[in-house]
């Protein structure tokens, strides 16, 4: 999954719910009293559910994934560790409770190390038997804002991808991709500053980002992603759209519960919280 193209990449975007203020990427510094999301349900099968140490940093990451054919699911479990100044060190992996032995159908292999500069998460490193097959390196903006991931990868196990991302003055902004045959790949992203998308706050709690997908997480819920396929000759098609039909927030405004619209189709997102009243 870590080859992923730009339309499944955001088809999870929607259905994790974006931003784009500058994004905290940190080392958290907060107390274990900190607002804290213990699970989401993305309404399609998949489910992630965190888990805390003492100190208030996540310990745990689980992630149900559905398999395309059957009823079942596989579950990845990540273990996380970290260093002295409560920076994420590493990731291991496990998927149906084993250590696995070849890279995944989703790109995942049995671990994941962190590279970190001037308090910025910059290289993330995906291993199997301690052996690197993907490296991405990450680039940002002088707001702190990611503007470039780039995934480098051993070509006989998975596949390289550059993802760019450039922002407006309103916090909205667009994510593009090479489509391999001379053209592109964009979605452009409106986003609603006034609701704060749960999974932002992992940031604060040692997870900057998206091991799984690859992905920033994101500070703010979304009113619109349209996605478009450009050719060769720079013409444009819309190809894809969500909206973001209904949202009901706790008093932090953080959102709890979400409608999105696909193409006519609508599922719905939940947040489970935990200590934001305090």
């Amino acid at each position: 999954m870590k080859q992923l193209r730009l339309a499944l990449v955001l088809c999870m975007m929607a259905q994790i719910i974006l931003n784009c203020n500058p994004s905290d990427v940190n080392p958290p510094g907060q107390t274990d009293a900190s607002c804290k999301l213990l699970f989401i349900d993305r309404g399609n099968g998949y489910t992630y559910t965190y888990t805390y140490n003492e100190a208030g940093f996540i310990a745990k990451m689980m992630i149900d994934v559905p398999k395309n054919t059957t009823s079942l699911k596989d579950t990845y479990l990540y273990t996380f560790s970290y260093t002295s100044t409560n920076q994420i060190r590493e990731a291991t992996i496990t998927v149906n409770g084993k250590t696995p032995a070849k890279v995944t159908d989703r790109g995942i292999g049995d671990a994941v190390s962190f590279t970190w500069t001037d308090g910025k998460l910059t290289k993330l490193v995906d291993k199997l038997g301690n052996k690197p097959f993907l490296t991405t390196s990450l680039t940002y903006d002088e707001r702190d804002r990611i503007t470039k991931i780039q995934a480098d990868a051993d070509p006989t196990i998975s596949t390289s991808f550059e993802t760019q991302y450039s922002y407006d003055t309103q916090g909205n902004f667009r994510v593009s991709e090479p489509d391999g045959k001379g053209g592109y790949y964009y979605e452009d992203v409106t986003i609603d500053r006034t609701t704060t998308n749960a999974e932002s706050l992992l940031s604060a709690h040692g997870l900057p980002f998206d091991i799984f997908y690859t992905l920033p997480w994101m500070s703010n819920s979304y009113t619109s992603i349209k996605g478009y396929e450009v050719d060769p000759t720079g013409k444009a098609v819309l190809v894809t759209e969500y909206k973001l039909i209904n949202v009901v927030k706790n008093s932090r405004n953080i959102a709890t519960k979400q409608t999105i619209e696909n193409n006519g189709k609508q599922r719905i997102v939940t947040a489970t919280l935990a200590d934001c009243d305090r």
